[in-house]
C-alpha cells in the first residue's frame, strides 16, 4: 500500500505514521498498543518533519517490531526491526510503504 500526505496535511504526518503502522499490524490506529506517543513525540515529530528549511528532512525510529521511516516529502515506511522483540514478524518480509 502506498499513499503520500499531500501538502496541506503534512502538519499531520504524525496521523499518516499511524495509519502506516496500523496498516503493517493488520489492525485499526485506534487498536495500536501501546500508542505511538509512548515511543515518539507525534508534535514533535509534525515540527521536525515541517522545519526542513529547504533541507530534506527524515526521522527513523522503532515501534514495537517495526522500524518506522518518515520524511518530510510525506513518504512512510513501516519494515521489520532488525532487532525485533520476541513475538515479533521479524521473520515476515512484508513492508508497508506508504509514500
Amino acid at each position: 500500500m502506498s499513499e503520500s500526505a499531500p501538502p496541506s496535511e503534512r502538519g499531520a504526518m504524525s496521523l499518516t505514521v499511524i495509519e502506516a503502522i496500523a496498516a503493517a499490524k493488520s489492525t485499526t490506529p485506534a487498536e495500536l498498543t501501546p500508542p505511538l506517543y509512548e515511543a515518539i513525540d507525534p508534535e514533535a515529530l509534525n515540527v521536525i518533519l515541517q522545519s526542513g528549511h529547504g533541507d530534506s528532512v527524515t526521522v527513523t525510529f522503532e515501534y514495537q517490531e517495526f522500524e518506522v521511516t518518515v520524511s518530510d516529502s510525506g513518504d512512510v515506511s513501516v519494515t521489520p526491526a532488525e532487532n525485533a522483540t520476541a513475538g515479533s514478524r521479524a521473520d515476515d518480509p512484508q513492508t508497508q510503504t506508504h509514500d
